[in-house]
């Protein structure tokens, strides 16, 4: 089965990062994997040709229209069985031309778009409107929408005026082997290389410094921590982005620079998860959250604010804390730290994370789609 994934770019974002995790799955079940793509961005392009992916990068296409024939040349010269686009670029450029190629396409709803989070975090309304326009319009070509979670697949159906049918719910995964698991042995050799003793109670926080990711709030919470005298350290580990200058003064302005900690990007991730105490997952929206199901996989408890998506990812495997509120979290994150560890409910979830969020899973459900959508083009 040879199949062209379309993406806007390999930076190392949740979608970029999940298309690595199951691209070795899905070759070694015998898909031929293309992988085109726009911008260069290039944080997981070894890991998919480490996979055996094949890389087309489209970077001199221009504009749109650009984007458009040169994706059509590429369709045209490799001839796949099924064209699979993600994220916003790829899916007005791939479709189009997939439509003008007559190649059955599937698109990737990863998040949730053209709401009022959006319109709230700056984003001009008729420039939103604009682009959900465009989405609209070249929705009709798609055969079948991949959707991350429910939540994301049920607020976007109506958004692009896409029939629920055409939907179906395939959640992110990752590679249990790469993640590891959780063990005192390790735990211990983690904190002792970032210089953390026994007594210091250690909060995690993942992801890139966007304002959709909240981190500010974290901070606010370590500030109150810190205040009624709970030993912490806060490490916050994720590309710079648009909020990076506004947590390093909130970080500066509470003196916290004795506390808080930006990492930067950071390689093992699942390291730091088992050597924390918690990991205050922060984000204002979010269409799935892989990082908490990370957490899941290597036993780390895991506070968050309260998303509809969260809940249906994570069920009872979190403290869910009201949105947006800093001294909430600072509470349950206190109450979290205080609590003695309680390795059977950790357990049961790993254990969630084994039945429903592994790649095997993932690369299973989505071969299937790919050839009910061949068969029935």
């Amino acid at each position: 089965m040879r199949v062209l994934y379309l993406i806007d770019g390999l930076a190392g974002g949740g979608a970029e990062t999940s298309l690595a995790e199951v691209a070795p799955q899905l070759t070694a079940v015998g898909v031929e994997l293309h992988v085109g793509f726009y911008v260069d961005r290039r944080d997981v392009a070894e890991r998919l040709l480490d996979a055996g992916a094949h890389l087309w990068p489209m970077f001199d296409a221009g504009g749109r229209r650009q984007r458009v024939a040169a994706t059509r040349r590429l369709i045209r010269e490799l001839r796949p069985q099924m064209v699979h686009t993600t994220l916003y670029e790829a899916d007005i450029a791939g479709r189009t031309a997939a439509a003008l190629c007559r190649t059955p396409v599937i698109s990737s709803l990863v998040n949730e778009m053209y709401g009022p989070r959006q319109i709230a975090a700056g984003v001009p309304v008729a420039k939103l409107r604009a682009a959900q326009a465009v989405d609209i319009a070249t929705a009709r070509f798609v055969d079948r929408f991949h959707a991350i979670s429910q939540t994301v697949g049920s607020v976007m159906a109506s958004r692009l005026h896409i029939s629920p049918s055409k939907i179906e719910v395939i959640h992110r995964a990752r590679d249990a082997r790469l993640l590891g698991e959780h063990s005192a042995e390790r735990r211990a050799r983690v904190r002792r290389s970032l210089g953390i003793d026994d007594e210091t109670r250690l909060i995690l926080g993942v992801g890139r410094v966007e304002p959709q990711k909240g981190f500010s709030h974290l901070v606010e919470a370590a500030a109150e921590l810190k205040q009624r005298g709970v030993p912490i350290r806060v490490l916050i580990a994720g590309r710079e982005g648009n909020d990076s200058d506004g947590v390093s003064q909130a970080i500066e302005h509470h003196r916290l620079g004795d506390v808080v900690t930006l990492l930067g990007r950071w390689d093992d991730v699942a390291d730091l998860m088992v050597a924390a105490d918690v990991l205050a997952f922060t984000s204002l929206w979010e269409g799935f959250g892989g990082t908490v199901i990370e957490a899941l996989a290597v036993e780390c408890p895991v506070v968050c604010f309260d998303l509809p998506v969260l809940r249906e990812v994570l069920g009872e495997h979190a403290e869910f804390v009201p949105l947006g509120n800093s001294q909430a979290l600072a509470a349950t994150l206190e109450t979290t730290l205080r609590r003695k560890r309680d390795p059977q409910s950790l357990e049961r979830g790993r254990r969630l994370f084994l039945e429903r969020y592994t790649i095997e899973v993932c690369a299973e459900r989505t071969v299937e789609m790919y050839r009910r959508v061949i068969a029935g083009h």
